[in-house]
């Protein structure tokens, strides 16, 4: 309230401090639902969802927080199953894993209550996760989210992945290798922004604020990658299985775009990479490389 009186805005600004859930619940109704709802709490936001479901408006926007990213990632399996739902992935593109788990609880929340779902933003960053949703009513819209969740495979031997619809085919060995394959999901396997959205946020004068730039270079990646697959390749990790030292990355993606392919850098690690090559391919440009 300091800081609201500090500003002038006690005639724009309403302050309530009390449960969350509670404040939603009482905006759950028609006329009293809110354009856009922020839940930023410590460790996992999925206690508010369903409530912020309820209080969001037709085409209004949940911003979501998560600093619990340990279970995300794979290192407390047990929790992220009993918190999201979810099996998590620990290894090469874990935090993306992570991700895609936060934005499927969200969206399988969301369906049930016939809101489709598009991803305007998100990205891991300094020890959290973070999404924009944008909610639209309509039992089409969510049919068309449902059929975006599944799971993605992924063979620690040779590096190949996969994905497959939540109706589809659980396999269990490797195309490639024939070995083991370890599963992550149900998780939200389509795009993991909007490009349109994240190009208009550039086009604001960002010059009042201090990480500008940081900004600016986040959605320029975000922008690079937001069309391509799931799943990033570390160059470390693949150059390992080939006993090689790894080369740069901005040679391999600009090989693999000579190749014919779609090649990008990735904020998830600056020593990775995405592509819609196929494995052998990407074993074959860091041999050459």
């Amino acid at each position: 309230m300091r800081n609201v009186k500090l500003n002038g805005l006690e005639e724009k600004v309403e302050v309530e401090h009390r449960d969350a859930n509670l404040l939603l619940a009482t905006h759950s109704e028609p006329g009293k639902r809110f354009d856009f709802i922020d839940l930023d709490p410590f460790g996992t936001p999925v206690q508010f969802l369903d409530s912020a479901i309820r209080a969001i408006k037709n085409g209004g926007i949940i911003a979501l927080t998560a600093t619990d990213t340990a279970p995300l990632c794979g290192v407390y399996m047990k929790p992220c199953l009993r918190k999201y739902g979810a099996l998590p992935l620990r290894g090469e593109f874990c935090h993306e894993v992570g991700l895609r788990i936060l934005i499927g609880s969200t969206v399988y929340a969301s369906i049930k209550e016939d809101f489709g779902v598009m991803v305007l933003l998100s990205y891991s960053v300094d020890h959290y996760f973070r999404a924009y949703l944008q909610l639209e009513l309509g039992a089409k819209k969510a049919d068309a989210s449902a059929s975006l969740l599944g799971y993605i495979f992924y063979c620690p031997s040779c590096s190949w992945r996969g994905t497959a619809p939540l109706s589809g085919e659980m396999i269990s060995s490797c195309p490639l290798c024939q070995k083991p394959l370890k599963r992550a999901g149900p998780l939200w396997c389509g795009p993991l922004g909007d490009k349109r959205f994240m190009q208009s946020i550039l086009e604001q004068d960002l010059s009042s604020m201090n990480t500008k730039k940081r900004i600016e270079k986040m959605l320029h990646l975000l922008i690079d990658e937001s069309e391509m697959p799931p799943t990033y390749y570390s160059v470390d990790s693949l150059s390992s299985k080939i006993k090689r030292g790894p080369p740069p990355v901005s040679l391999i993606i600009q090989r693999l775009r000579e190749r014919g392919y779609v090649a990008s850098p990735t904020h998830f690690n600056p020593k990775a990479f995405k592509t819609n090559a196929p494995l052998g391919i990407i074993m074959e440009t860091i041999k050459e490389a």
